[in-house]
């Protein structure tokens, strides 16, 4: 399968130790949708980078959560069980917050299969 990854680099504020949020979708001006923090329920460290993963309606809860526990240092099954869930009911979850070449690798992974994801 071809990945599908886009990278999108931003400054960030560095050094937040806490899990990184899940989002929902919301509206942004120019018909853009943009993420917006509901709660927290993430892995990583808070370096400034986050990785959202997309629904996209051609993966199994199955291959979503297997490809998590591959690509998310520290994953663990329910954690990526609850990330999924999120991901199918929210449209996307931020499933990595670390630094950006971590960030990368991650969303590597996750797109081995064709998961959609974005590092921002």
């Amino acid at each position: 399968m071809s990945m599908r990854f886009i990278s999108m680099a931003s400054p960030g504020s560095a050094g937040s130790a806490s899990p990184a949020p899940a989002v929902r979708m919301g509206p942004a001006p120019g018909g853009q949708t943009l993420p917006q923090e509901t709660a927290d329920s993430s892995i990583g460290e808070g370096e400034g980078h986050q990785v959202f993963l997309f629904n996209c309606d051609c993966h199994s809860f199955a291959q979503v959560i297997a490809q998590l526990l591959k690509a998310v240092p520290g994953m663990t099954r329910a954690l990526a069980e609850e990330l999924a869930w999120r991901v199918h009911t929210n449209g996307l979850a931020e499933v990595y917050r670390g630094g950006f070449e971590e960030c990368e690798r991650v969303a590597r992974i996750l797109g081995e299969i064709g998961l959609v994801v974005q590092v921002l």
